[in-house]
C-alpha cells in the first residue's frame, strides 16, 4: 500500500508526516532529506546515516549524483518505509531513481512526500501505481495527520 503526501513548496508536507509518525512506533525504512544551510542532506532510516545529496549555488540546487548512487546501494525497507522527500535532484542519479522504485516494490507500507511540479519526473513513476494521493494545503495540513494516523493503523493492522 502507497500513500503519497503532495502539494506546494513548504506547505508542510514533512510537517503532517512528523506528526502522525510521532504518534506511532513503528519500524521505518527509506529515508528523510532536509536542508542543513546550503547542504540537502539525505538521511537513511534504518541507521541513520547521512550524506550530503546537493548543494544551493547561485544557480539553484545542484545534485550530486555519486552521492545518490551511494544513498541507492543502502537504502532499506521498514515496515513502514518512507521516502521524503522525491523531487527532481534524484533524477540525475538513474541508480537512486531504479533503487527507490524497487524499494517500493518490496515494501508493504511507503509514505511518500512527492514535490508538486512539473519538473519532478517521479510522478511517471506512479501513474501507474494504486497509490492514496493526499494532498496538503494550507486549510488540510493541521487535520491530515490524524487522518494519516488512520490509514497507516488500518494498513499495519490489515
Amino acid at each position: 500500500m502507497e500513500f503519497l503526501l503532495t502539494g506546494p513548496v513548504q506547505v508542510g508536507k514533512t510537517t503532517v508526516l512528523t506528526k502522525a509518525l510521532a504518534a506511532r512506533p513503528l519500524s521505518l525504512g527509506g529515508f528523510t532529506t532536509r536542508w542543513a544551510g546550503d547542504e540537502l542532506r539525505l538521511r537513511l532510516l534504518h541507521d541513520g546515516t547521512e550524506r550530503t545529496v546537493a548543494r544551493r549555488t547561485e544557480q539553484g540546487a545542484v545534485a550530486i549524483p555519486h552521492a545518490f548512487d551511494q544513498a541507492a546501494a543502502e537504502l532499506r525497507p521498514g515496515a513502514v518505509t518512507l521516502l521524503d522527500e522525491l523531487g527532481f535532484l534524484e533524477a540525475r542519479s538513474p541508480a537512486f531513481t531504479a533503487a527507490v522504485l524497487a524499494l517500493m516494490d518490496r515494501s508493504p507500507l511507503v509514505v511518500a512526500v512527492v514535490r508538486q511540479r512539473a519538473d519532478c519526473p517521479f510522478w511517471a513513476h506512479f501513474a501507474g501505481r494504486s497509490a492514496l494521493l493526499l494532498s496538503v494545503t494550507e486549510a488540510s495540513r493541521d487535520s491530515l495527520p490524524i487522518h494519516l494516523i488512520r490509514l497507516l493503523d488500518k494498513a499495519v493492522g490489515s
